[in-house]
């Protein structure tokens, strides 16, 4: 607050984004992102990639991405795949695609099928869900479900491998298992198409 005719006014009344003044002229603390300068507060905008700043050269925090550096901002793409650092060797947090590994980024491709991690040895997502998560490492459906393409987790299928083949329940069962001389169904009591010249379709069943 400021002394102005016997009474106390604002400060950011008096100066725009002043949070403390010492006179109606005089500010002594901006608003975050701003600084004192002269009569007025001024944006720190003026360092580029500055947050905070005490004077015009003299960045205090810098946006995301970025890292102080002599009282300026630096990029922390000089880093492989970095995308917050605290110097221009030093990543803290990498693309979502790899891992943090003694302040670099390291791929985490090196788990097979794998499109986010949090370590070498732990996967935290799969690529698509041709795979499911299991002690952070990607199975591939297949191999858990037999004739399955795509599930979503150990024991549930979602799609399966081929038309030859439909979802009952959570798993794939065969057509011509469920329905004689069915090559393709849609379910387990309608069939598509039979085998050629040996069945003919009719009302959903081959004869």
């Amino acid at each position: 607050m400021a002394l102005s005719l016997g009474s106390c006014v604002s400060c950011s009344s008096l100066i725009a984004n002043c949070t403390e003044c010492s006179s109606s002229s005089v500010c002594t603390k901006c608003l975050d992102g701003n600084y004192p300068n002269g009569n007025s507060c001024s944006p720190c905008s003026i360092i580029a990639n500055c947050n905070l700043c005490s004077t015009q050269s003299n960045c205090l925090s810098c946006s995301n991405g970025f890292y102080l550096n002599s009282g300026s901002c630096s990029s922390c793409s000089s880093i492989f795949s970095c995308l917050e650092c605290s110097s221009g060797s030093l990543c803290s947090k990498c693309e979502s695609a790899f891992y943090l590994s003694s302040g670099s980024c390291q791929p985490c491709s090196v788990i097979a099928s794998c499109s986010s991690c949090s370590s070498a040895s732990t996967c935290t997502s799969c690529m698509s869900n041709y795979f499911y998560l299991s002690s952070g490492l990607c199975i591939s459906c297949s191999q858990s479900l037999s004739n399955c393409k795509r599930c979503s987790s150990s024991s549930i299928c979602v799609e399966c491998i081929n038309d030859s083949y439909f979802l009952s329940g959570n798993i794939c069962s065969s057509c011509s298992e469920a329905m004689n001389g069915c090559s393709i169904c849609s379910s387990g009591t309608v069939c598509t198409s039979c085998i050629s010249n040996e069945y003919f379709l009719k009302n959903g069943l081959c004869s």
